[in-house]
């Protein structure tokens, strides 16, 4: 469930969201862009991958004290049941037995911040005045045929907007997590330029 995207407009621009996200689905892509929203906002979606296969989105965003944003995303993937295999003491197949629930869920909650608006930190040039910094922490879990496993992840990320061009650049770094089974979570990094031209938006990651 972790390489699943989310949010429709990252979709829709192919995950070319890390210049573009304006939204909370930028927990997921750069949490740098939760500094652009300025107002309470909740987004739900749906997904039907296959008759089995179901994927709830809750995506949640709202500005608090100090100027900065904060936003959280709760994806659930439910898979289909996994039905045990009865045999006897000597491998002869017997049926089938009980039926065990298969799913998978990723929690991450995530803060950005717009550097200008943090005092002292103009003083350190354009890249300060006109960027933002952010950070997500990322609760991956499953469960299948009664077995659990988790993990832990952290992302960062940045955004420097220059509106007098319309030009946006965007930097995240993702799953800089904490081993899950001895097997550590593939660390993935995206660079991505928005550019505005009216009402077109050219993003390219």
């Amino acid at each position: 469930i972790g390489k699943l995207p989310v949010g429709a407009r990252a979709i829709g621009l192919s995950g070319a969201y890390a210049a573009a996200a304006d939204d909370p689905a930028a927990v997921s892509w750069n949490p740098a862009a939760l500094s652009r929203i300025d107002r309470l906002t909740l987004q739900a979606a749906h997904v039907e991958e296959s008759a089995d296969v179901r994927v709830e989105h809750l995506l949640y965003a709202r500005p608090v004290l100090g100027g900065g944003t904060l936003g959280a995303v709760v994806s659930v993937l439910s898979l289909p049941a996994v039905v045990e295999l009865r045999e006897d003491v000597l491998g002869n197949y017997l049926g089938p037995g009980a039926s065990r629930a298969a799913w998978q869920y990723r929690a991450a909650v995530g803060y950005g911040q717009s550097l200008g608006d943090v005092a002292g930190l103009g003083v350190l040039g354009p890249l300060a005045r006109q960027g933002s910094l952010g950070g997500a922490l990322t609760l991956l879990g499953e469960s299948l045929a009664g077995a659990r496993a988790s993990a832990v992840s952290a992302d960062l990320g940045y955004l420097y907007d220059d509106p007098a061009l319309g030009r946006s650049v965007g930097l995240a770094v993702r799953s800089l997590g904490v081993p899950a089974g001895g097997s550590p979570l593939p660390v993935t990094g995206q660079a991505g330029v928005a550019q505005a031209a009216g009402s077109l938006l050219v993003e390219a990651d």
